[in-house]
């Protein structure tokens, strides 16, 4: 299969993406073309390949993964990494927005809602 990562790192991409779509946004860039972009260059992920196009950028925020279900998978990612001893710097900031988003956004909303809240914390 050719995309193969941890949820964390799911979890950080749609998270730098929502928020690099949200300033292309407000450049007035078109999300379909930066989608394009991004996914014929080294930025290419799961998230800007797959889910952008389809349940972010039509804004049906119908991927069928919740928001609780991505928080679950990044505290226990969280979890290893601690163990581990790691500072995961990265992944600690992204999982502080996805709790933060958990908390405002509701248990069963989609995982691709993230967007939304980022746009509402600018």
């Amino acid at each position: 299969m050719r995309y193969r990562h941890h949820r964390n790192d799911c979890a950080a991409i749609l998270v730098a993406t929502g928020e690099v779509f949200n300033a292309g946004t407000k450049f007035g860039l078109d999300p379909r073309v930066m989608q394009q972009i991004v996914s014929a260059s080294s930025g290419d992920s799961f998230m800007s390949s797959i889910v952008w196009p389809k349940a972010i950028i039509p804004e049906t925020w119908d991927f069928g993964f919740t928001t609780q279900l991505m928080k679950k998978d990044v505290d226990i990612g969280m979890s290893i990494l601690q163990a581990m001893g790691m500072k995961a710097t990265v992944s600690s900031e992204s999982a502080a927005v996805w709790s933060d988003a958990l908390s405002m956004m509701g248990s069963n909303t989609d995982m691709t809602e993230i967007v939304k809240f980022l746009r509402k914390s600018d």
